[in-house]
């Protein structure tokens, strides 16, 4: 006989099943209430929509019962009792409200000047919009409608005011707000249009009179208008206008995207040079079908015949202190059939790495067959090191390329001059003083940093002009003056030298606009001649001249055609460009 024992056994939840179930409510229960918590967000945003609707249909509904000739709006073109712009409260939500009537110039009957009637003032149309915040959410619709009137056209009492907005490159500024304003007509004007796709923002049945004014702005762009008489402004180059009674009025104005500069003065710079010549080949990283003759660096002979071609490898060049990386300058003797050619590697201690793409030093891939090399366009925190391959090549079996050295300069430090007073201004007039000199748009005076910049933000574009009282720009890395380019990032490097009486700064460039450096410039007059090489911005500068106007100016450089330019009068602060050919 077996017997059955049965074992009562009391135990609860463990821990690891109370947080499965913990989890899981959290799961289920989570999505419900974000699932509920999102249908009362639509729900809301649905009811506000609706509310929006309602209001706008009975504003329109509203202006459509007035008169024809009182469908207007305060300080609007045409002109009324009823407000742009108002806010409107309704099931808790605040609307703002905002009305705009215009009138139209229906093409049916010709445009402008062209209206078969002399009227452009056809009809009216009517914009009810309205805009909302709700729960973070912002939102708006707009209602549109025509009104004509009953009889034949009219002209309301006005003419009409186009507003051209173009940019630098004169092409139309779609989306730009044009105000236009005028306070002495009772009653008066202040509208606001936007610029269409041709840029154009036409103001149709304007009442007619003097002193209309224009505004014009768009977010992330320069801004423009009319000026008034005012101050040392006696004739500005765009005062208010007239409209005139059944006539279009026309006016152009220039924006364009706003750009940052950042401008360094410096008094002084600490540069080194590294220079490898080829009397010696022991001292390369590597030396393949080329060898030293004379002190030269060229092709080696088989059977007296010259290889093809041929490289070497130059030691790593690696500043323990840097700033900005300079210039490259081979010099060498090409015979017909024969080139030379350098290419820049990245560096590690013993060989070359990577080369240095042509993103960071345009041409690189195929080398540079030039004398002088601009590496300043290379980031040394990038960049710290830099190994260069000189090739050498010939089709002409009996001839070589012979290489005497190759200097490599880098700036290790400079001068900033901090706390430094500079005057500056946008060489863009709006017209002129009494006297008949400029009064430009934009005039400032600053004080540099304790690295001797300063530094605009969101600027206009245009010809900016620097100056600080004592000091003459001795070279100037872009141009002085320095143009900038409507949507553009810029940094400038000024060297100052103290003023002297009579100084001339020479800035060579090529046909291409790009400074041409390491140029020879001689200046000269009778009992007097210096010569220079331009610097890293093709630039070079003379001081404690005498006043006078038999300086003879004489500029070379190999590959590119002198130039000389006689009876140069110098007097005071001078600036001559030169264009060389090549």
């Amino acid at each position: 006989m077996k017997l059955a024992f049965f074992k009562n056994k009391t135990s609860g939840f463990s821990l690891v099943e109370v947080l499965v179930v913990v989890v899981v409510m959290v799961i289920v229960f989570g999505g419900l209430f974000a699932s509920f918590r999102y249908t009362l967000q639509l729900v809301s945003l649905s009811r506000a929509n609706l509310t929006a609707l309602s209001l706008a249909n009975d504003r329109m509904e509203y202006l459509r019962s007035l008169s024809y000739n009182d469908l207007g709006t305060v300080l609007g073109i045409p002109s009324g009792s009823i407000p742009q712009n108002r806010t409107v409260s309704l099931n808790n939500i605040d609307f703002n409200e905002r009305v705009l009537i215009e009138f139209v110039d229906d093409p049916a009957d010709g445009l402008g000047a062209l209206d078969d009637n002399g009227v452009v003032a056809d009809y009216k149309q009517v914009k009810v919009e309205y805009s909302w915040t709700l729960n973070g959410v912002s939102d708006s619709l707009f209602l549109v409608s025509y009104i004509v009137p009953k009889s034949i056209e009219t002209d309301a009492g006005g003419g009409s005011a186009r507003i051209n907005v173009f940019d630098n490159e004169s092409l139309p500024v779609s989306g730009a707000s044009v105000r236009l304003v005028n306070t002495t007509l009772t009653p008066g004007v202040d509208v606001t249009r936007s610029t269409n796709a041709s840029g154009e923002a036409i103001f149709t049945g304007a009442p007619a009179g003097s002193n209309y004014q224009v505004f014009v702005t768009k977010t992330g762009y320069s801004n423009a208008k009319t000026y008034e008489i005012a101050g040392a402004l006696a004739n500005p180059y765009q005062p208010p206008f007239s409209v005139l009674e059944a006539n279009i009025s026309t006016m152009n104005f220039k924006i364009d995207k706003l750009s940052d500069l950042a401008v360094q003065f410096i008094s002084g710079r600490t540069t080194q040079d590294f220079v490898q010549n080829f009397s010696d080949l022991t001292n390369l990283e590597k030396v393949e079908r080329a060898t030293s003759s004379s002190g030269q660096l060229v092709l080696e002979t088989v059977g007296g015949l010259y290889e093809d071609d041929g490289f070497v490898v130059l030691p790593p060049l690696t500043p323990p202190t840097i700033k900005r990386w300079g210039t490259v300058e081979v010099v060498a003797n090409t015979p017909p059939n024969t080139t030379v050619k350098i290419q820049f590697y990245t560096a590690t201690t013993t060989t070359p790495a990577e080369l240095i793409p042509n993103s960071v030093l345009p041409g690189n891939s195929s080398g540079f067959s030039t004398r002088v090399v601009d590496l300043q366009g290379i980031d040394p925190s990038v960049y710290s090191s830099l190994a260069p391959v000189v090739y050498l090549a010939t089709s002409d079996k009996n001839s070589t390329p012979e290489v005497a050295s190759v200097t490599i300069d880098f700036e290790e430090d400079v001068t900033p001059l901090s706390s430094l007073a500079v005057n500056l201004k946008n060489n863009t007039a709006i017209g002129t003083a009494g006297d008949g000199s400029l009064v430009y748009k934009y005039e400032d005076s600053t004080t540099t940093d304790s690295f001797g910049k300063i530094t605009l933000t969101q600027t206009e574009f245009g010809v900016y002009d620097f100056w600080s009282t004592g000091k003459v720009v001795a070279e100037a890395c872009s141009a002085h003056p320095y143009e900038l380019k409507p949507g553009t990032t810029a940094s400038l490097v000024y060297l100052l030298a103290p003023q002297t009486a009579n100084n001339l700064r020479v800035a060579v460039i090529d046909i291409t606009n790009q400074p041409v450096i390491k140029a020879e410039v001689k200046l000269s007059r009778p009992g007097f001649s210096t010569t220079l090489k331009t610097g890293w911005c093709g630039q070079a500068f003379f001081a404690g001249l005498t006043d006078s106007a038999d300086y003879t100016l004489e500029i070379s450089a190999p590959g590119f055609t002198s130039e000389t330019i006689t009876n140069l009068n110098i007097t005071g602060e001078q600036v001559e460009k030169v264009v060389l050919s090549s």
